[in-house]
This record gives C-alpha cells, sequence and structure tokens, in this order.
C-alpha cells in the first residue's frame, strides 16, 4: 500500500496482513458454542425472529462481565441503535437498564421482525401484480389488466413498452 521510490527503503516499508472474519460463515451451531463478545455480537447480527432475544440476552449478559467501562458504553450505544432502526426506542444507558428493559422489548421486537416480513411479502406481492399485468399487456386492454391485478391504470401504463418509431 505504501509505494517505495527507491528500493533501497523497501525493507523500511511495513507490511500489513489482516484476518478477515466474516460473520455470516459462521455456523449458528459454532456460534451458540463460543462464548465471546464478538460470537454474542455476531449471533445478533445474523438473528431471526425465533432466536433475536436469545442472542440479545447472551450478548448482554458476556457484555456485562466485560471490565472496560468505555467499551461497555459504546456496544450500549450500538446496541440501543440496533434497535433504534428497528424503530425500536430504548431508553437505557446502562448493562442494568438494558437488562430491564429487554423483557419490555421482547413483544416490540417480535412485531418489529412481522413488520418487515409483512413488508416483504406485500412487496413481493406487488411485484408479483407487476408480472402478470406485464405479460397481459399483449392480450387486454390496460383498465381490465388493472382491474384484475388490483394494480392502478397508471401503474398499468408504464408497464407498456415505448412504441418504436416507424
Amino acid at each position: 500500500m505504501i509505494d517505495a521510490r527507491h528500493i533501497s527503503l523497501k525493507p523500511y516499508i511495513p507490511e500489513f496482513k489482516y484476518y478477515k472474519i466474516l460473520e455470516n460463515e459462521f455456523s449458528s451451531k459454532s456460534l451458540r458454542e463460543l462464548y465471546s463478545l464478538s460470537a454474542a455480537l455476531f449471533q445478533m447480527e445474523n438473528a431471526t425472529e425465533s432466536n433475536i432475544n436469545n442472542a440479545v440476552s447472551k450478548f448482554i449478559s458476556i457484555l456485562e462481565k466485560e471490565l472496560d467501562s468505555e467499551l461497555k458504553r459504546d456496544f450500549i450505544i450500538w446496541l440501543k441503535e440496533k434497535f433504534r432502526r428497528m424503530k425500536l426506542n430504548i431508553k437505557a444507558n446502562t448493562i442494568d437498564e438494558l437488562k430491564e428493559a429487554l423483557p419490555m422489548f421482547e413483544t416490540r421486537i417480535m412485531k418489529a421482525f412481522e413488520k418487515v416480513k409483512l413488508e416483504g411479502k406485500t412487496e413481493g406481492e406487488h411485484k408479483s401484480q407487476l408480472e402478470i399485468a406485464r405479460n397481459l399487456l399483449d392480450v387486454l386492454d390496460v383498465k381490465t389488466i388493472a382491474e384484475k391485478t388490483g394494480l392502478s391504470v397508471e401503474e398499468v401504463k408504464k408497464l407498456k413498452p415505448p412504441k418504436k418509431a416507424a
């Protein structure tokens, strides 16, 4: 990464090596067996609705044993941000407050997962409607396609390919 302008300087240029960790390449079984902050973090990042509560609880219990208060604070901030992105507002600023808040948020965490699933399902249904409408364009008129697919006339019109000039 650092260019040596002269060959005699080459021995003084540091060589950096790194160890790549891909969290999604760990099996869930191996992550469950590891009892470390990073393993708990990876579990939480890859959690599903069925195991998110256990993953967060494990993460908090491991974090609780951490001696470095600055590290604890940073992870609490990170966890609060993760929950904020899930549309959950956590006011906790300490491990104890997080532990107290967790049972209250279990239901809300599940609802957040349900909402994401529903949004994905709705998006999939809409894509399916668009595909069906596209396939019917050469056989039915725009209004009939809109009625049959549940799309608006405007959406169906947008699916029509532009007419080529003769």
